[in-house]
């Protein structure tokens, strides 16, 4: 229940005070709620975290929201489509590990990596990052690779013909880059703090884990940090960047998220600092986005 009270609670506060339009609060409350599902099923499959709690799901809400400033209309659709053909294609990619053939694995990751690319072109990176974990996680066999390859190609390929023939999707809401302001400068380096301890966390909590989660954890990291890296590399202008590196964010802040494990001294106060100060770049990025421009 706390996943959809907080996006309740989000899109009462950005309908009051930031004055969204009503299109605008149906296409991020929808699209959260599908990347917040998306992104518990990669939280809780493969073996990656000891729960299935919706610590995730919540941090992801507050991380899209804090990186919703801009994209309406057919745009928007066209955004939140591609982010969750992106969660797809990462969820096929974890059953890569210790699989005896996955080649239809590759593929279905791949087609759904072609369909994200094809909506928004900053999103290649979800294709590359399956391309990095693939070659990570297997031993070179051909038709592996030959099959993600197709899987990618065939749909931006198919989208090529149909330009050709004058169909075309709705325009990406672009924007040139901006120079934030003092406090949205103060706050990123908070966030990316975080984010660096947050991937610090889970490597500690790791060295305990078994191969498969280590490898599920090591091979979701790379999927949702080489995407956004990519985007923000590429395209740092467009909305559809900072929903991609909301992501990679909220993987990361997870594991500062307190659970019931029982810890004491230095470690149980340096956890609590870590979780307070989560909490307010947490809460403060939400109503930074919620401001009116």
């Amino acid at each position: 229940m706390i996943v959809p009270v907080t996006v309740l609670m989000v899109l009462g506060g950005a309908f009051w005070w930031g004055h969204w339009e009503v299109d605008r609060l149906v296409q991020w409350g929808t699209g959260t709620l599908v990347a917040a599902a998306l992104g518990h099923l990669l939280y809780r499959s493969f073996d990656y975290a000891e729960r299935g709690d919706p610590a995730l799901a919540w941090v992801l809400v507050g991380c899209l929201a804090a990186a919703e400033w801009a994209g309406t209309g057919g745009a928007a659709w066209r955004s939140w489509s591609a982010l969750a053909a992106g969660l797809g294609s990462a969820w096929w990619m974890l059953g890569v590990h210790r699989q005896p053939r996955v080649s239809g694995l590759t593929f279905r990751a791949g087609a759904l990596a072609g369909v994200a690319w094809w909506l928004e072109p900053s999103s290649f990176g979800v294709a590359l990052a399956a391309a990095v974990v693939l070659a990570k996680t297997r031993t070179f066999l051909l038709r592996e690779w030959v099959l993600l390859v197709l899987g990618t190609a065939w749909i931006p390929a198919t989208a090529f013909v149909l330009t050709w023939n004058g169909w075309h999707l709705p325009a990406r809401a672009e924007q040139p880059w901006v120079l934030p302001s003092l406090t949205e400068q103060a706050w990123a380096v908070l966030a990316a703090l975080l984010t660096a301890a947050g991937w610090i966390s889970a490597a500690l909590q790791s060295r305990s884990a078994g191969i498969r989660r280590k490898a599920a954890r090591l091979n979701l990291a790379l999927l949702t940090g080489l995407s956004a890296i990519w985007a923000l590399a590429t395209a740092p202008g467009q909305p559809h960047t900072w929903r991609l590196t909301a992501v990679a964010v909220a993987f990361a802040w997870v594991w500062l998220v307190p659970h019931s494990d029982r810890v004491h001294g230095a470690e149980r106060w340096i956890r609590g600092g870590l979780w307070a100060l989560l909490l307010g770049v947490w809460l403060s990025g939400i109503a930074l986005a919620l401001v009116p421009a």
